[in-house]
């Protein structure tokens, strides 16, 4: 439903039920379904042992794995050690920006848009 006013008047307009915009949504949603929850979907079913029986050997195995584990904790100890230096940089670097006259402010914000634009992987690269 859409509210159009002119000439000091409201109406209400409603959509056709075939429009552009709903087919759009519609094709949008179900390749959404089928390229990504799909094989999610599976992926979480197969884990618990399906299509045979439910069983929760295949994570009893993964946590047996001592290699795995420590690999975990890697992981685990590189993006907690990210996120504090990340904090540690971009709180006064915000504050800098919105709160001072520094020179080029929209350059600091540039350089934070940028971390956005580029992949992950270019800047491993780089």
């Amino acid at each position: 439903m859409a509210v159009v006013s002119g000439g000091g008047t409201a109406r209400t307009v409603s959509l056709p039920f075939f429009s552009v915009q709903r087919l759009l949504l519609w094709g949008a949603a179900a390749t959404l379904i089928v390229l990504v929850l799909y094989p999610v979907g599976w992926m979480v079913a197969s884990a618990f042992g399906l299509p045979g029986s439910v069983t929760l050997k295949h994570f009893a195995a993964v946590w047996a794995r001592p290699d795995l584990l420590e690999a975990l904790r890697n992981t685990l100890v590189i993006a907690a050690s990210v996120a504090a230096f990340s904090v540690v940089v971009g709180v006064p670097l915000a504050w800098l920006v919105a709160r001072t006259d520094i020179p080029l402010p929209g350059g600091i914000e540039m350089m934070v848009y940028l971390s956005f634009i580029f992949p992950s992987f270019l800047s491993a690269i780089a």
